[in-house]
């Protein structure tokens, strides 16, 4: 029988000031990390409920191209990320669907 192959997935949490540093200016930052790796990148357009944080989900077959996809993504926010103070998503008990498209 041959192993079914599945995508690998892994959800960050970022600021809300990160996620144009995410996407880039026309989107190309996000398309060259898109092509450097391979992986599939979304950033969610809602945030997480009750704060400034947004989900950015990535998906790869290769769990080192994952991982690297990931890295790619902290670097290209890491000289804004502390510029603006931030509410923080505390995760507690939402009804599935309350916030769009975040649960």
């Amino acid at each position: 029988l041959a192993e079914e192959v599945r995508k690998l997935e892994l959800r960050l949490i970022v600021p809300s000031h990160c996620c144009s540093g995410i996407i880039g200016k026309g989107g190309s930052v996000i398309k060259k990390i898109k092509e450097e790796t391979q992986s599939y990148i979304q950033v969610y357009t809602l945030p997480l409920p009750l704060s400034e944080e947004y989900c950015v989900r990535i998906q790869n077959f290769e769990a080192s191209d994952l991982v690297r996809t990931a890295v790619k993504i902290f670097a290209s926010i890491a000289d804004i990320k502390g510029k603006n103070p931030i509410i923080m998503y505390d995760p507690i008990y939402f009804n599935q669907g309350e916030y769009g498209d975040t649960g």
